[in-house]
């Protein structure tokens, strides 16, 4: 597993590094299994969240249980909480099509998963997948057709007023981004490995690094972070899943179990 740095950006420390196994930490397991699997996960240092697409989890930083929100419209994507306010990325359309998508920012109490509100984000046409926030601002992230070659990510302010649309040349990369963080002056974005279908372009599962003011990618790392990544205790984690019906092949009744681990030395290298 590597990483590489890209040529016209200011190369991250990591950029000579190979990973050679993961950063020492703990492991936290989430309570229960869900359907029909997890797209996200964020924490406040106290909580986590988890997002399976119909239904939110929050628990403690020991897994257990606290909160339960089930029956949820798909597709509830990556999310963030911002003072005490839990915003997730949904789409009601399909992804990684063209003008398709029905994309939505939907914000619930932390506490308890109560509905507050909800945004209408059409900018993100591929489909709203994922969001972080920095400075006052949030970022939403999504779908890519398999003809485009860059990501997007969408800035908004904090009433969901568009500000800009910023270029990741990032190359393809399979359904685009499935997840977001921003950690220690840094974007980190979760992409799915896959096969191009229309090019058969192949690329592995990768975490994408980026400065602040998205300007380029400086890094790309081979660590799958796809499912779910956030800084705690000083370290980044990545989520990982586990189906439990392993011979169910209807995707609405898979149920998985989630789980945070450290992310690779080479990962938690870029977050310095």
């Amino acid at each position: 597993m590597n990483i590489k740095p890209i040529l016209g950006c200011a190369l991250v420390a990591a950029a000579v590094a190979v990973a050679m196994g993961g950063v020492a930490g703990k492991r936290i397991d989430s309570e229960g299994d869900y359907p029909p699997h997890l797209q996200g996960v964020c924490t406040d240092g106290t909580s986590i969240w988890w997002s399976h697409t119909v239904e939110l989890v929050r628990t403690d930083l020991k897994g257990k249980v606290l909160a339960h929100a089930k029956g949820l419209r798909s597709h509830h994507g990556d999310l963030c909480i911002v003072d005490g306010t839990l915003y997730v990325a949904v789409n009601h359309g399909q992804f990684n099509t063209e003008n398709k998508a029905d994309s939505w920012v939907y914000a619930y109490k932390g506490d308890d998963l109560s509905f507050i509100k909800k945004w209408k984000v059409p900018e993100l046409c591929h489909g709203a997948g994922g969001m972080t926030y920095r400075d006052g601002r949030f970022f939403v992230i999504g779908g890519l057709p398999p003809t485009h070659k860059d990501n997007s990510v969408y800035e908004y302010t904090p009433d969901f007023t568009f500000v800009k649309r910023h270029v990741l040349k990032s190359g393809w990369t399979n359904l685009g981004i499935q997840t977001v963080d921003f950690s220690n002056g840094k974007f980190f974005f979760g992409c799915y490995g896959g096969t191009n279908k229309v090019t058969g372009e192949k690329v592995p599962s990768l975490t994408l690094v980026a400065p602040a003011d998205l300007s380029c990618v400086s890094a790309k790392v081979e660590d799958n972070t796809s499912t779910g990544l956030f800084r705690l205790d000083g370290h980044l984690w990545k989520a990982t899943i586990r189906k439990v019906n392993r011979d169910e092949q209807v995707h609405s009744k898979m149920r998985y179990t989630a789980a945070m681990v450290p992310v690779t030395a080479a990962l938690e290298e870029a977050v310095r």
